[in-house]
């Protein structure tokens, strides 16, 4: 593992200065619209780590602080987690649907992150693993955003639209110097450790911040 992140480091280093295509708005897909406080989150979603973060976070939002901070999910798939590529592609397909429609799909998966898992696709055909995506999301995010199921297909594809838009955010992470998940920043600075945070420790820093009319030292 650590030859893994090792080899991850160093392609960061490389890959970030390596061109980036300037998109047309802000990259990922944000809830909330606070100026003062921005967390960013960088997820694999097919990370043990991401999926614990991600539901604190959630937490975080379901005691009413979602209106105190601009919440920004970006995918950043690690190459060791096969079905963590086409699942982003997913995600950039429905954050075109709303930011709501992309939240819940990353929630879903997460929550069914066992039936996508190394040892539970081993066995299954490429096209097996990208109708096992579809069928999830069919299943949990289809009945309240009402999308548009063949143009989901095609997004999982290799040289889609959505393929491609996925690549842009992996090399926008490798830009942000990003080599693993999950990674936060606040106000555009990295937070350490913030994959151990509790949801207690996350409302202490939004309070600080929100109270706080200086740079805050952590």
């Amino acid at each position: 593992m650590k030859r893994v992140f090792l080899f991850l480091g160093i392609a960061t280093i490389v890959l970030s200065n390596q061109y980036v295509p300037i998109p047309n708005k802000p990259l990922g897909v944000s809830l909330g619209d606070s100026k003062k406080i921005i967390i960013e989150a960088f997820y694999d979603l097919q990370c043990p780590d991401s999926k614990n973060s991600f539901g604190i976070l959630d937490q975080v939002l379901k005691q009413g602080y979602g209106s105190q901070f601009k919440y920004t999910i970006h995918m950043f798939p690690l190459p060791f987690h096969r079905t963590a590529f086409p699942e982003s592609q997913a995600f950039a397909f429905l954050s075109e649907i709303s930011s709501e429609a992309a939240y819940l799909f990353a929630q879903t998966i997460f929550d069914n992150q066992d039936l996508l898992s190394e040892s539970a696709t081993q066995e299954l055909t490429w096209q097996q693993i990208l109708d096992k995506i579809a069928q999830i999301a069919k299943e949990n995010v289809h009945p309240k955003y009402q999308y548009d199921e063949v143009k989901f297909a095609k997004s999982l594809l290799p040289g889609s639209d959505w393929n491609i838009k996925a690549r842009y955010w992996w090399k926008y992470g490798t830009y942000r110097t990003i080599s693993g998940t999950p990674v936060f920043l606040v106000n555009g600075v990295i937070l350490d450790e913030a994959e151990e945070y509790t949801e207690e420790k996350w409302i202490e820093l939004i309070n600080k911040l929100k109270n706080s009319h200086n740079t805050l030292e952590l």
